[in-house]
């Protein structure tokens, strides 16, 4: 529920059998010798006898049976760029408190711009650009953006950067290196969670493509990934 990963679901089964969360993983290659997957996992499991299932089965159904977050209050936030309605979620586990900026009518029906992202310094604070990278999406932008669209939603959530963090940034814009768009795995389940509970199912992700595993198992399904682009 915190970042949807084969090791996680490997504990969480046996967790949900009543055991230790602690579990053994093998990896099963084809015969051409490399790792075997979809239709070649499910040929070796009819042929030997055995159970088969997915991060994204296991998903969903933890998340019909229990979760990580609890949905709190709810208040419209005035900013430049119109007024947002601001949903606060707890992180039962973290202690942490994520935000949801939400603009117009969210529809489950229909794709819904959508940005998850966590504070960085440089970048949200500070509005720094790398001088020959791509430039990225920040919580301005987004928020301008979703504004224009007059629909979509802002996931802000609370994960803190650390001091060395910020350090090493700061030593590569300093380098002229272009820092590539970063996602953390472990956020994924955070944003995915909140995303449900508001009802949103497509997205149009603001974002460069990234690898999102398992987001299915939440019933969320990325029709676009949509990488900043400057206005001509």
């Amino acid at each position: 529920m915190q970042r949807a990963g084969h090791v996680e679901a490997a504990c969480d089964l046996t967790r949900l059998a009543g055991l230790h969360p602690a579990a053994t993983l093998v990896g099963i290659l084809n015969e051409e010798g490399d790792m075997a997957r979809g239709n070649e996992l499910h040929q070796f499991a009819r042929r030997h006898g055995l159970k088969i299932g997915s991060v994204a089965d296991l998903i969903h159904y933890r998340i019909r049976h229990e979760g990580t977050i609890a949905r709190g209050g709810e208040y419209p936030l005035h900013t430049r760029h119109g007024v947002f309605q601001v949903v606060t979620y707890q992180d039962t586990y973290q202690g942490l408190l994520h935000l949801a900026l939400v603009k117009g009518r969210v529809d489950s029906a229909q794709a819904i711009l959508v940005r998850v992202q966590s504070n960085e310094t440089l970048r949200d604070a500070l509005g720094c650009e790398a001088e020959d990278g791509p430039r990225q999406w920040n919580l301005e932008r987004s928020l301008a953006r979703i504004a224009q669209a007059e629909c979509g939603v802002v996931v802000l959530l609370a994960q803190q950067e650390s001091a060395q963090a910020v350090i090493e940034q700061l030593r590569q814009r300093s380098a002229g290196k272009a820092r590539p768009p970063q996602f953390a795995q472990r956020t994924l389940g955070v944003g995915a969670q909140i995303l449900r509970d508001l009802n949103v199912r497509k997205m149009r992700l603001l974002s460069s493509p990234v690898p999102y595993k398992a987001v299915s198992g939440f019933d969320l399904e990325v029709l676009e990934f949509m990488p900043f682009q400057m206005p001509s």
